[in-house]
């Protein structure tokens, strides 16, 4: 029997690459703590605009030549795709406006990648796999224990930002399965420059429609919304896109599973934001049904 050999490109070892993911979690799990900090300042749509228009302009200087040589056909998959991620980031920022705990939200929103298996199956008839049904129920019960609150509370009832968040994640989710079906032939810097860049676009003109532009900005509000600007959007994404020329995607979403986890001890050093019993079994249930699925899917190649 023949054996296939991969061959890795030259370049970053796996160490390397998997260095590099972490620092890309880290950076985005440090995007929820600028994005806090800057809501105190600015309209929450208005902010989103601004921080993802100017990303993906940044990103654009490293690839404005594969983008302008893009086919019409290809830009019409950035700027779908640009359009539905606009739409996450707008509900995501409204959610974390409604978060007491950033790491609580980070939870929910995770359940995003448990959305994307049913997405595609739904949309372009993929079966769906054992290891989602599998964790599903592990999740749920997690999400459940998130909206019990602590034993002082009068029991079970829905936080209104985990909703909110739930619906961000099955749009982030949507935008997944129709940017792996849309964009199979465009290198993912150019295509990551025109979802931010059309993202922070559709933004920025809600948010003239919408929200007051009447704000004053202190020098916090400024450098946090430049942080998460550049480094939990430019710089997370080329990370990204650079680590993954050199790991697989399987092995890549095992390491950035962990960012909910660094939100919530950000959110603990930054915010003094506490779990309560219940919120930590429920964190530790999501996290477990993320990382059985992602296991399993593993296991299966």
């Amino acid at each position: 029997m023949s054996t296939i050999t991969i061959v890795r490109p030259a370049g970053l070892a796996q160490w390397q690459a998997d260095v590099l993911l972490l620092i890309v979690t880290l950076a985005a799990a440090a995007g929820w703590i600028f994005s806090k900090n800057t809501l105190t300042e600015l309209p929450p749509v208005g902010f989103i605009g601004i921080r993802f228009f100017l990303a993906g302009l940044c990103l654009g200087l490293f690839c404005y030549k594969e983008v302008l040589a893009l086919p019409a056909r290809a830009l019409g998959a950035g700027l779908i795709t640009g359009l539905v991620f606009g739409l996450a980031m707008m509900t995501w920022i409204q959610g974390l406006a409604l978060s007491v705990h950033v790491g609580v939200s980070a939870f929910v929103v995770s359940l995003g990648v448990m959305f994307v298996p049913f997405f595609a199956w739904l949309i372009f008839k993929e079966p769906l796999a054992k290891s989602v049904i599998l964790a599903l129920p592990i999740a749920i019960a997690g999400l459940a224990l998130l909206n019990l609150g602590s034993p002082q509370t009068e029991g079970w009832q829905w936080d209104g930002a985990h909703l909110v968040m739930l619906a961000a994640a099955s749009i982030f989710a949507f935008q997944f399965c129709l940017t792996a079906f849309l964009a199979k032939r465009i290198a993912p810097l150019p295509l990551t420059a025109m979802q931010l860049t059309v993202a922070g676009s559709v933004a920025l003109l809600v948010s003239m429609a919408t929200e007051s532009l009447d704000v004053s900005v202190t020098a916090f509000g400024w450098s946090n919304l430049l942080a998460a600007a550049l480094i939990a959007s430019s710089l997370r994404f080329f990370l990204q896109t650079k680590a993954l020329e050199f790991s697989s995607a399987s092995h890549a979403g095992m390491i950035l599973l962990l960012e909910p986890v660094w939100v919530t001890l950000l959110g603990w050093m930054v915010f003094a934001q506490t779990l309560t019993f219940y919120q930590m079994i429920g964190c530790c249930l999501i996290f477990s049904a993320l990382v059985l699925q992602k296991v399993c899917q593993l296991k299966s190649v």
